[in-house]
């Protein structure tokens, strides 16, 4: 075959900026009688090559040429519509992208002011894997906390890539704002969901631990949940739950019942009481909690003192105060047979009273309408009852059956010379296993809930009247000392 080039290199320039070379090669056949056409085709076609070869150049004489290996074919058209025994081709090259080549690029930003990245590139076969990222990937090029999410190749017939990358900034982010929920009582909750980088995460959790002021939901927010799920390798949906931890009344609830009618003078003696409830936060406890007989007129009547004090801890760093109010004069039923020295007597009343345990206390986290567990847990301390892993999850707020145990007694001489023997019942362990007062039907894990005082005069004697309230641990769990300070 006879060779000839005649015209100089033609090239083209795309919207990418990629340049695209043209090359023309005359083909006649050799010697000057022609007479095998069929011969002649299959000669060209073996010499014309493949779409992704390297590009014949031709040399200086114009009837040689040699391999360009930094140019790839991608197309060939072989013509031989001027004469039978001459065939033009035309060949089309472009430069091999050894470094990727950008074609296209995009950014966006979202109503929840997440960031990404749409881009597209060419590249050769040849430097493909060691250029290419992994999902999850840090982006140095795309900017500070920029991510690789998604990756799709698409294979081109000249030996080069079409490669599409997601890019994602996981800057830490609080996405949207806010949610709001309040309850009847009085509680308000707010819930906020955070985009976080992997390596960020444990920063992100320490600072934002259970218990640790919300400064997002605003003042007094306190966190009381936690949860957390990956987004694909490389970062976090966190969200995080924060309860209003500022003091607030809850609700006041009046009770009126009738205590005795006397059979002689046909006397009726009312029990009238007032149970108001509090949420109060862990630095406000003890100024706000008001010892026993401190005036009550405030939330209750005229004249009423408070008679009982009750705290339970609610959520972290916020405590539920019970406070019950009565009237001083308040005392037990007068029986016609009360005996001439009842010194050191007592009595017991049994009632069926119902305890409800927090997703918490239990070890769980609610979300979504689930639970899952509460990360990093710690039974030992932070469950009300021992057990050696997470209580049941129909035990959160179902009302568990407990009993009740009052046990009244009577020492002789007023309540202030009797001090030591309520400070003893105080000081000593608030948790007991065993038989209450030695009765094997009271046998149980016991929880002192409630102790007070009332001056008793019987007979022109003083008498201190000692009531006391021991709760048994449902489902026959025992309770934990650990939890309750004991």
């Amino acid at each position: 075959m006879q060779l000839t080039h005649k015209n100089n290199i033609g090239f083209s320039i795309d919207a990418a900026n990629q340049i695209y070379r043209t090359v023309i090669w005359e083909i006649l056949p050799d010697g000057g009688n022609f007479e095998n056409w069929d011969s002649f085709r299959g000669e060209v076609e073996a010499w014309v090559g493949q779409i992704g070869d390297p590009l014949k150049v031709p040399n200086p004489d114009s009837s040689s040429y040699h391999l360009d290996e930094d140019w790839v074919v991608t197309s060939i058209k072989a013509d031989s519509g001027q004469m039978r025994n001459l065939y033009t081709v035309t060949y089309a090259a472009r430069r091999k992208n050894l470094d990727a080549l950008m074609s296209a690029y995009s950014f966006q930003t979202n109503n929840n002011l997440e960031q990404e990245i749409s881009v597209s590139f060419i590249i050769n076969d040849e430097t493909l894997q060691s250029w290419l990222p992994q999902a999850g990937d840090v982006v140095i090029w795309a900017g500070e906390n920029f991510y690789c999410d998604n990756i799709a190749l698409t294979q081109k017939p000249e030996g080069e890539w079409d490669v599409r990358l997601k890019i994602r900034n996981m800057n830490t982010l609080m996405l949207g704002l806010p949610d709001e929920r309040k309850t009847g009582e009085l509680e308000s909750t707010r819930t906020a969901r955070w985009q976080v980088a992997a390596e960020q995460i444990d920063n992100f959790l320490a600072v934002n631990d259970i218990g640790m002021s919300a400064a997002w939901a605003g003042e007094d927010y306190v966190i009381s949940a936690r949860s957390y799920s990956g987004i694909g390798n490389y970062g976090y949906h966190v969200t995080l739950t924060a309860v209003y931890s500022g003091m607030r009344l809850l609700d006041i609830r009046k009770s009126d019942r009738l205590r005795y009618i006397s059979f002689g003078s046909g006397e009726m003696v009312r029990d009238v009481s007032y149970t108001g409830r509090w949420r109060v936060r862990d630095e406000d406890l003890e100024t706000f909690c008001l010892p026993t007989g401190s005036d009550a007129a405030s939330w209750s009547e005229s004249g009423f003192v408070v008679s009982s004090v009750e705290r339970r801890r609610s959520n972290p760093g916020e405590w539920e105060v019970t406070m019950i109010a009565r009237e001083p004069s308040y005392l037990y039923p007068r029986y016609s047979d009360v005996p001439e020295s009842f010194d050191g007597d007592t009595e017991s009343d049994v009632e069926l009273t119902y305890r409800k345990f927090s997703a918490a206390e239990c070890g769980w986290v609610s979300g979504n309408g689930s639970y899952s567990e509460y990360p990093e847990w710690n039974n030992s301390t932070q469950c009300p009852l021992v057990s050696e892993n997470r209580l049941p999850v129909n035990f959160i707020e179902n009302p568990l059956e407990c009993f009740t145990v009052t046990i009244v007694s009577y020492k002789s001489g007023e309540p202030h010379t009797n001090v030591s023997l309520l400070k003893d019942w105080l000081d000593h362990d608030i948790i007991y296993n065993g038989n209450l007062q030695g009765r094997s039907s009271l046998n149980g894990s016991w929880r002192k809930v409630h102790q007070s005082v009332e001056r008793y005069v019987y007979q022109g004697e003083v008498w201190t009247r000692v009531i006391r309230k021991w709760e048994n641990a449902p489902r026959g769990y025992n309770w934990n000392p650990q939890f309750f300070g004991a």
